[in-house]
């Protein structure tokens, strides 16, 4: 294979891996948000939710920061 040929592919690869950590952190927040809503709606409370929506957003940001310091 050419060189060229090679680097596009190492690219795609690369927007591949970026843009599925996307949807990983999203599908993190969006689960500790709705489980939160639902233990909200179990215990008539309201601070479930939020709390563990910020757990998410601190997970998902681990989650980047594990996969840039692995590079």
């Amino acid at each position: 294979m050419p060189p060229d040929s090679n680097k596009k592919r190492k690219n795609r690869h690369q927007v591949i891996e970026w843009s599925g950590l996307g949807f990983q952190m999203l599908a993190t927040i969006a689960l500790a948000t709705w489980g939160g809503s639902k233990l909200d709606e179990a215990n008539g409370s309201n601070w479930i939710s939020p709390a563990l929506a910020m757990l998410g957003v601190l997970l998902a940001i681990g989650l980047v920061l594990k996969k840039v310091l692995r590079k």
